[in-house]
């Protein structure tokens, strides 16, 4: 196949091979419409560090895409201050992720005294695709009865989108 280099104004429709356009040829000032897109939305759930963390449960996202490409693309979870480690200190925090009331984590991450502080650590999604109307949540729960619970419980998510 040839290759065509001559600047023209071209007045019928023309049909290339899919994969043909590639995004470094789309002109940065190309004003392309939203709802041509697929959007990257990055989501944060997190408690204060200062305070005990708590059992919890919120809604971090609803989907609108329209399409079956919509997915949770990645996760991550972590603690900023670190649970007490004494011999005897058994204090957890437990994270997972839910869509419409159902974990999509392959096991709730559990965040524990053998853990390191400011780090995060990937969450291992067993289901990522959404479909319009899912709702994503955040449940963090705690556990143990000896030590001080960690401070500042975080979890990042970054979802796919086609435009509704």
């Amino acid at each position: 196949m040839g290759s065509f280099t001559q600047s023209s104004t071209i007045t019928q429709n023309i049909t290339l091979p899919a994969g043909q356009i590639v995004n470094a040829d789309v002109n940065s000032a190309a004003a392309i419409d939203t709802g041509k897109l697929r959007h990257r939305t990055h989501l944060t759930y997190c408690q204060s560090n200062g305070t005990a963390v708590v059992a919890d449960e919120k809604a971090v996202f609803v989907s609108y895409g329209a399409t079956s490409a919509c997915a949770i693309v990645a996760g991550k979870c972590g603690i900023q201050t670190l649970m007490t480690t004494g011999s005897g200190d058994d204090k957890t925090v437990t994270v997972d992720v839910k869509k419409n009331g159902t974990t999509i984590l392959t096991a709730p991450y559990e965040l524990n005294k053998s853990k390191t502080a400011k780090v995060s650590y990937n969450l291992v999604f067993a289901s990522t695709a959404l479909v319009a109307g899912d709702v994503i949540s955040v449940v963090v729960t705690v556990g143990g009865s000896t030590g001080t619970q960690g401070q500042g419980v975080f979890v990042t998510l970054v979802v796919d989108e086609d435009p509704s």
